[in-house]
């Protein structure tokens, strides 16, 4: 399988998939955080609990992101949760494991100024939205066979190559981004003109160099044309991917960054007519579901998330202490084809803490 993309042999290209090859610089993790990582991607039956909640407890910013979701009206809990252990057993470990694996991540990019199309918590909340809207279609009407856990992560880090560009070459994105609202052009296709490159390529690379499997990788560089992908597993996330992303920008159509975006109505699985999200009386109630969950569970995140990614001078998270930079190794040749869903356990965080341990 090749790439959703061509090369157009511009410089910018290169610059781009060379700073990728050489690795981007990541903060540490906290001793718990890094043991997290080895725990987080096994299945959800294989997690020891016990476990688990030890290391919450030793990492207060994590214990605190847990108990406030607990506490959150969204779970309508009458007594107070003072306990990570009290707070598993009571919203669930799913539930958990999604919230601690968003935080992870925060914890492992670097901080990003707020421009004119881009607001790093904006972005946050739209990679959480379009997460957990992906894993709310992992559901038996819509006959899906992708595994909640894994539309959840392809969810989480389908934008992640935006951020890259953003903080490594800003002002080239920002032009591609005006030009986007101003033409209403989808954003991905004028990346691709100006840059050479789009943001759902440079993401996949990354995913790559962090060695996540291959079916989300595909899923996130396909997931703006997952109608150009034969049939199956990678279609099929790569689709729900979009549906779900195109969801997450209904929500709010004003914050920063809002650019043109493929209508839920145009995505490939609302125009697929053997699909069930073909049929509009039947996407229009799934779609509302959906959409009614998120706005009832993003009330509640914690640390004001949803909040501040609306507001003119959002709150940022707290810089860490001198940290000390982790060079991600070189990527791979680029993988042609869909393998095992999680590579015989491979996971990207396990990776980072390798690499973490061994620098």
């Amino acid at each position: 399988m090749t790439s959703a993309h061509t090369t157009t042999g511009r410089p910018l290209r290169e610059r781009v998939i060379a700073l990728i090859d050489r690795g981007v610089s990541l903060p540490p993790l906290s001793p718990a955080a890094a043991q997290l990582i080895r725990i987080l991607p096994q299945p959800i039956d294989r997690i020891d609990m016990r476990k688990l909640v030890e290391l919450v407890q030793e990492d207060p910013t994590l214990s605190a992101h847990v108990l406030r979701l607990a506490n959150s009206p969204f779970w309508g809990i009458r007594q107070s949760v003072s306990t990570v252990g009290l707070a598993v057993s009571l919203i669930g470990l799913q539930e958990v494991v999604g919230t601690l694996n968003y935080h992870l991540l925060r914890q492992l990019t670097p901080n990003v100024k707020r421009s004119a199309h881009f607001s790093p918590d904006a972005f946050w909340l739209h990679s959480w939205r379009g997460a957990t809207a992906a894993r709310l279609l992992g559901r038996p009407d819509l006959f899906v066979t992708c595994l909640p856990g894994q539309l959840y992560m392809a969810g989480l880090l389908h934008d992640i190559g935006k951020l890259i560009l953003v903080l490594h070459f800003g002002e080239e994105w920002e032009a591609c981004a005006d030009e986007a609202a101003t033409s209403g052009r989808p954003l991905h296709e004028v990346e691709q003109e100006r840059m050479g490159v789009d943001h759902a390529e440079v993401g996949a690379r990354q995913l790559e160099v962090w060695g996540l499997p291959d079916l989300i990788r595909v899923a996130v560089d396909w997931h703006h044309r997952p109608g150009e992908l034969p049939e199956g597993p990678a279609r099929e996330m790569a689709s729900l991917i979009q549906f779900a992303n195109a969801i997450a920008h209904a929500c709010t159509a004003h914050e920063v960054g809002t650019v043109p975006v493929c209508p839920i109505s145009e995505t490939w699985l609302g125009m697929h007519k053997d699909h069930p999200l073909s049929d509009p009386v039947k996407r229009e109630g799934i779609v509302h579901e959906v959409m009614a969950a998120l706005l009832a569970r993003e009330r509640h995140l914690d640390d004001g998330e949803a909040t501040n990614a609306a507001e003119e001078e959002p709150a940022r998270p707290a810089p860490i202490a001198a940290p000390r930079p982790v060079e991600l190794a070189p990527a791979r040749p680029r993988v042609t084809r869909v393998g095992a869903a999680w590579r015989g356990g491979a996971h990207w965080l396990t990776r980072l803490r390798r690499l973490l341990l061994w620098s």
